[in-house]
């Protein structure tokens, strides 16, 4: 049988007959850092906009320089958020790439098998 994340079969905290669904975790990283990246490049058009209104005279120059300046400011958040998506994505895929690993060539397979789900548990499960 082939092992893919959704079919690893392991024990959460010992428990057996669990699975350990490497790709869903994955993908739900994947798509809140997709979600983040619509946040971010939102907040940059618009404090870009916002400057660009201020700068032609649209708009008061003093406001929408601050106001644009602050919102592009913000964009931060949105990036230092997929950063650390982008992290989680690759410690999954070391983690997959481990369990395939053990699960393959330990010697007692039970004992390695529910110390990695432990871990895996403490460090992705949900909160």
């Amino acid at each position: 049988m082939t092992e893919t994340g959704e079919t690893a079969a392991a024990g959460a905290g010992g428990t057996k007959g669990a699975r350990v669904p490497f790709d869903s975790l994955m993908a739900t990283h994947r798509g809140a850092r997709r979600k983040l990246q619509l946040y971010l490049f939102g907040l940059l058009a618009v404090g870009l906009g916002l400057l660009l209104l201020g700068i032609v005279a649209v708009l008061p120059l003093l406001p929408a320089l601050v106001v644009g300046i602050v919102t592009i400011a913000v964009a931060v958040f949105p990036y230092r958020e997929m950063v650390e998506r982008d992290e989680r994505i690759e410690g999954l895929h070391v983690l997959h790439d481990e369990w395939r690993e053990l699960s393959s060539s330990s010697a007692t397979p039970e004992q390695d098998n529910d110390r990695f789900i432990e871990l895996l548990w403490k460090l992705y499960g949900r909160r």
